[in-house]
């Protein structure tokens, strides 16, 4: 059978340290049969002629310069260029793997899927992020309304799926169908709107759990924006969010699940951006710690959301925070050590501070490799603090 068509979209504004890797990643792609669709959004940097000079080496390659609009608008513009069967989206920053685009094509194509979803790594990182429940779910008969719920806003179901745009392979159908309901003006949470979109429009999907996109942390990009700015966008998507949903006569059904999703989002901002105690998720069987000596694994959100409520009851003691990465983690009144110090505390159990079992399910290994019993290791599903 012949391959089809792929479409790779590749929004672009004042990227163009990034841009050689990002487009040499898409070039390399083991799936030739493709087009690179680069969108030059209004740079004031050198990634327009980047762009050209792209085209001029590889056939495949479109550019197109438009006036700065934003990301939404970028992605429509390179839709409308696209003539591919599938459409992919890769960020101009970050980087992908050869095998990418030529698995995903696989899966969708052998399994009439609207979209299918892979992991993704964080830099140069193999640890997978975004990957719950795997599998291929047909949606036709299931309510709506749940998988909005447990797919797009409650992070900790196991059925929950990342936002991320880039991390996916669509229809070229389906995606531009969707994907046109998206506002323009929205320059936060975009993904997310986009995710439930469509959860409420596909039939049918999938989950990988192979990993093959590398997502490029930068301090200055939208994604990190924190302070009052950050709040306004919070409030911008929700309000987006809750228009759809009604569009779609499922909001009062999931209101309850988005106002507390909308508190969460807040939360977050607010922890972020100042120097408050702000616990958004907490760990759910204290009682059974209580009297025990805990060490606790991950300096990360959730570990430090279960630092803070350890720290606070005092029938347990909280001996120290262990993490893969402890020379890079600072917590305030407490150590942070390396798994090759476990040996020297004293504990009666180590609890596993992270939000999906298949990450929890690694540390564990990990643990166990350096000695720890596996019965004085204990991973329970955080649940959230409203």
């Amino acid at each position: 059978m012949s391959e089809k068509l792929i479409s790779i979209i590749v929004p672009i504004y004042n990227v163009g340290p990034y841009l050689n890797k990002c487009i040499a990643g898409i070039m390399a792609q083991s799936y030739e049969h493709m087009e690179i669709i680069l969108v030059n959004d209004g740079s004031t940097d050198n990634s327009g002629a980047l762009c050209e000079s792209f085209a001029l080496s590889d056939t495949r390659i479109k550019v197109i310069h438009k006036e700065n609009g934003g990301l939404v608008t970028a992605r429509k513009a390179g839709l409308k260029y696209a003539d591919g069967e599938y459409v992919g989206f890769v960020d101009g920053d970050d980087y992908i793997e050869p095998e990418m685009f030529g698995r995903l094509a696989e899966v969708l194509r052998r399994e009439d899927l609207d979209f299918v979803h892979s992991g993704w790594m964080k830099n140069d990182s193999l640890d997978i992020y975004g990957i719950s429940d795997t599998g291929i779910f047909e949606l036709g008969a299931l309510d709506r309304s749940d998988l909005v719920c447990d797919c797009v806003l409650d992070t900790t179901s196991s059925r929950a799926v990342s936002p991320s745009i880039w991390s996916k392979l669509y229809k070229k159908d389906f995606i531009v169908d969707t994907y046109q309901e998206v506002p323009d003006g929205l320059d936060f949470g975009e993904d997310l709107v986009c995710l439930c979109l469509c959860m409420l429009k596909a039939e049918k999907y999938a989950v990988v759990p192979e990993a093959y996109y590398h997502y490029v942390t930068r301090e200055s990009s939208i994604t990190n924006a924190n302070g009052l700015c950050r709040l306004e966008r919070e409030y911008k998507l929700y309000e987006c969010l809750k228009g759809i949903l009604k569009k779609y006569s499922v909001y009062y059904p999931v209101s309850g699940t988005l106002e507390r999703f909308y508190m969460r989002s807040l939360l977050v901002a607010i922890k972020r951006s100042l120097p408050v105690v702000c616990p958004v998720y907490q760990y759910p069987d204290m009682k059974n710690l209580y009297g025990k000596k805990i060490l606790l694994y991950g300096a990360g959100e959730v570990g430090r959301d279960y630092f803070v409520q350890f720290r606070c009851d005092m029938h347990c003691v909280l001996a120290a925070v262990v993490d893969r990465n402890f020379e890079r983690c600072h917590l305030n009144f407490t150590n942070v050590i390396g798994i090759d110090e476990i040996a020297s505390y004293k504990y009666d159990v180590i609890i596993i501070g992270v939000l999906y079992e298949r990450t929890a399910e690694k540390i564990r290994k990990d643990l166990t490799a350096a000695g720890v019993s596996d019965s004085k290791i204990v991973w329970k599903k955080p649940e959230f603090a409203i």
